[in-house]
């Protein structure tokens, strides 16, 4: 059965609940419709799906067989940092990413971002973000 979870996120953008500091991010499905479920699990072993929506760019480097997530940063794109759009879109300059933020059709996507411990660092440009619990068939 799965069921929708109220996430939390900190003054600073780390999402707090669920917490997955320590965690796994076990995968992710790339879907034709522009969405993206990113399969994580906490430290209990307890297992989510993060599906984010009308995705834009989606750039993850590093994955492995285990991955252990340090934390996962939710911005709007106004508010995110320049380095971090500079990285999703491999860039060098900062007059691009300034254009990215000024787009009014962008003003309401959201960048993710998941900072590894170990293993796969993930970063996205998003429209609508959904956590809810996966349960694991044997």
């Amino acid at each position: 059965m799965t069921k929708k979870i109220k996430s939390q996120i900190n003054d600073s953008g780390v999402l707090m609940q669920p917490d997955f500091h320590d965690g796994l991010l076990l995968g992710f499905n790339l879907r034709k419709n522009k969405t993206v479920e990113l399969i994580l699990a906490d430290v209990q072993g307890n297992e989510f799906t993060i599906t984010l929506t009308d995705v834009l760019k989606i750039k993850a480097d590093e994955f492995r067989e285990s991955n252990i997530v340090f934390d996962i940063g939710l911005f709007a794109i106004k508010e995110c940092s320049t380095e971090i759009l500079e990285k999703l879109y491999n860039l060098e300059t900062k007059s691009f990413v300034q254009k990215i933020k000024s787009i009014k059709e962008n003003e309401h996507y959201q960048v993710i971002v998941i900072t590894p411990s170990f293993g796969c660092s993930l970063i996205a440009l998003f429209h609508e973000m959904k956590v809810s619990t996966e349960r694991l068939t044997s």
